[in-house]
């Protein structure tokens, strides 16, 4: 099983992982109980994936490293498998380490999508990876539409608690009224375009009919 979330939110040192390992423990002790009672489950294996925009400062302790892997051990070295691993992606060290660089592999395609909105980088990872195109549009889609965006989000925030299902809304509250203060200046911008164009054609038709008048 695969879970994967995508978010800028600045977790507290290990605070993030509190929650799910408390949960990981629980199952855990289901497991071995069950397998007392020679009762043996048929297990999943879990791989969690964190992905960050922002990374905490201690990622950058790494500068040319940007997944990093965790495993469980145990303090006695007994080796066992606990179908459970955890991946960290830091997305702006990606980012850094990989400007101007060519895509060479699937995985950092896969980051760049997740991590890069500039369009150069998008045109690169269509003509190396084409079926990304339709993901694209997809994006481009979703966002022109601010309500399917958060129906997307509500199976998701269903799971997390009340505090950050709220900096959730705030945060795209704040995101969709950057968006709308940027079409207001771009609509200002182009009407200023349109009425210089105006009053320059209005010069050219002016100096026209004076220079007929003169019969030049």
């Amino acid at each position: 099983m695969w879970k994967s979330r995508k978010s800028d939110m600045h977790f507290p040192d290990r605070g993030a992982l509190a929650i799910r390992l408390t949960c990981c423990y629980g199952s855990i002790f289901k497991f071995v109980d069950k397998c007392r009672k020679n009762r043996f489950p048929t297990a999943k294996f879990q791989m969690f994936i964190l992905l960050f925009e922002k990374s905490p400062s201690e990622f950058h302790q790494f500068p040319e490293q940007y997944l990093h892997k965790f495993q469980q051990e145990s303090d006695t070295g007994l080796k066992m498998n606990l179908l459970q691993e955890f991946v960290f992606v830091a997305l702006d060290i990606f980012k850094k380490n990989h400007q101007n660089r060519t895509i060479r592999k699937r995985l950092e395609g896969w980051l760049s999508f997740l991590s890069s909105d500039k369009p150069e980088d998008i045109i690169a990872l269509i003509k190396k990876y084409p079926d990304f195109k339709p993901m694209y549009q997809q994006v481009y889609e979703i966002c022109q539409n601010i309500e399917q965006v958060m129906g997307m989000f509500s199976k998701e925030l269903y799971e997390l608690d009340r505090n950050t299902v709220w900096y959730m809304i705030d945060e795209l509250k704040k995101e969709n009224k950057r968006w709308k203060e940027k079409d207001r200046q771009n609509t200002e911008e182009i009407t200023r375009l349109r009425k210089e164009v105006e009053e320059m054609r209005s010069a050219l038709l002016k100096e026209s009919r004076e220079l007929g008048e003169q019969g030049v």
